[in-house]
């Protein structure tokens, strides 16, 4: 089973999984909603207290797009090697 099912089974997941994973970040900026400590909410206690809400947003949407630029990057070049070999 570990030379076999799993690696296939592990090919065929990966895509869903690194969505899923990239999905989860881009969505961790909701949880400033519930109150938790996260990007967003840091934001907004430094714009308020600066009154500079505009920089502060568009600073978190670069540390976003960044994380999520570069995970999608590498999920890309972990599924093309483990296609390899597959036709």
């Amino acid at each position: 089973m570990r030379y076999v099912v799993l690696p296939q089974a592990l090919t065929n997941a990966l895509p869903a999984l690194g969505n899923e994973f990239v999905t989860l970040i881009k969505d961790s900026s909701l949880l400033s909603v519930i109150s938790v400590n996260e990007l967003t909410y840091r934001a907004q206690l430094v714009g308020g207290r600066r009154f500079e809400y505009f920089t502060m947003y568009i600073g978190i949407g670069l540390i976003y797009f960044v994380i999520c630029f570069t995970l999608s990057r590498y999920l890309d070049r972990v599924e093309k090697k483990m296609r390899t070999g597959q036709k």
